[in-house]
Formats: C-alpha cells, sequence, structure tokens
C-alpha cells in the first residue's frame, strides 16, 4: 500500500508533539500559543463567495412563459 511522505511526516510531528507534552492536548495548544508569532496576525471574518456565485433576482413576470409547475 502506497504512503503519502507529506502525511506521515505530519504524523510524526503530531505524535512528537503530545510525546513532549505528555500526551495533554491541552498542553500542545498552549505551547502552540506560547510559540506564535505576535506579528503574523489571524484574521477571521466571514467568508466571501466569488462573484459568479453570487444569486441575482430574477422577476419571472417580465417572462412571458408560465411558470413552471412541479
Amino acid at each position: 500500500m502506497w504512503t503519502d511522505p507529506i502525511i506521515e511526516e505530519i504524523h510524526a510531528v503530531r505524535q512528537k508533539l503530545m510525546d513532549e507534552a505528555g500526551g495533554d492536548l491541552h498542553e500542545v495548544i498552549r505551547r502552540v500559543h506560547e510559540h506564535r508569532d505576535p506579528a503574523r496576525r489571524i484574521i477571521v471574518g466571514q467568508p466571501r463567495r466569488p462573484q459568479a456565485w453570487v444569486a441575482t433576482h430574477v422577476d419571472n413576470r417580465s417572462n412571458s412563459s408560465p411558470p413552471l409547475k412541479f
């Protein structure tokens, strides 16, 4: 079975962090926050949709054909 070396490295790093923290996930998170670079800000906001996805208002009354029935 083929394994992805990048995924394997991610698993190894995660295991190393957990071993260093004694298996405590809260300690891992605390350590990550402790070593975070304050110059790099995390911006949280509403996701924006590309313009092509934005629905436009359609007025069926201007259409001469009758509305569809299902």
